[in-house]
């Protein structure tokens, strides 16, 4: 089924079944064994990329950094997807880098107060001098 099939399929959800969620590590997951379905190589990628990017699109767009952004879709743009199998460690790999990245925002966001107060401070104190 050709990427543009999919994304019909997943228009005319959309439309009639609004509130019907999509499960979509289930589907990525169903989707990646081997020989499950029968596509090319390229059609397969391709297919591949584009329901991880659907599935993972809100986890990615929340990152802080669009740095961060980038390097998740340059990792899914770059996997070599196989239809013969072997796709669990490029999924998972993806996966826990977004998931780190997850993780370092907190921190992220604490040194970036952090940095305000001492740049805040500073100025405090060149104002009163």
């Amino acid at each position: 089924m050709p990427k543009k099939s999919i994304e019909n399929l997943l228009s005319v959800k959309q439309m009639h079944f609004p509130e019907q969620p999509i499960d979509w590590e289930y589907l990525l997951i169903d989707f990646a064994q081997p020989f499950k379905f029968h596509t090319p190589g390229v059609m397969f990628q391709e297919q591949m990329r584009f329901l991880f990017i659907r599935g993972m699109s809100d986890r990615v767009e929340a990152l802080a950094s669009k740095v961060w952004c980038d390097f998740i879709m340059n990792m899914i743009h770059t996997a070599d997807f196989a239809s013969g199998g072997g796709n669990q460690h490029i999924i998972l790999r993806i996966r826990a880098k977004v998931a780190q990245f997850e993780d370092e925002l907190p921190k992220l966001r604490e040194v970036t107060r952090i940095l305000e107060l001492a740049l805040w401070k500073m100025r405090k104190n060149q104002s009163c001098q």
